[in-house]
């Protein structure tokens, strides 16, 4: 079973917060990917089929966990970029108020 967690972090440590989720993942999925895609291959050259089907399954599973790290890369990103438009509209808008 897998458990969500969520926690906070200022503005300044995002940079590196985003870096480390993708470093910490990075390499176990070259790897798992890099070794089930060689072990698949060599399964159907083989023709153990059953064998293939496992690595397969595993080829699946590691993309799908890849997907949700770049799903939540992706939702980080979204809320900081749509969180600095919001920055900089209040700006703008305080300074229109100002101007007048």
């Amino acid at each position: 079973m897998k458990f969500k967690i969520q926690y906070t972090t200022s503005e300044a440590n995002l940079p590196k917060e985003i870096e480390g989720l993708f470093k910490r993942k990075k390499d176990k999925f070259e790897n798992a990917l890099s070794f089930s895609s060689i072990a698949f291959l060599k399964s159907i050259e083989l023709e153990d089929y059953p064998t293939a089907l496992q690595y397969l399954s595993n080829l699946r599973k590691n993309l799908y966990d890849l997907d949700v790290l770049m799903d939540d890369l992706d939702s980080i990103l979204t809320g900081y970029i749509e969180y600095e438009q919001s920055k900089n509209q209040q700006t703008e808008q305080q300074e229109v108020v100002e101007e007048q």
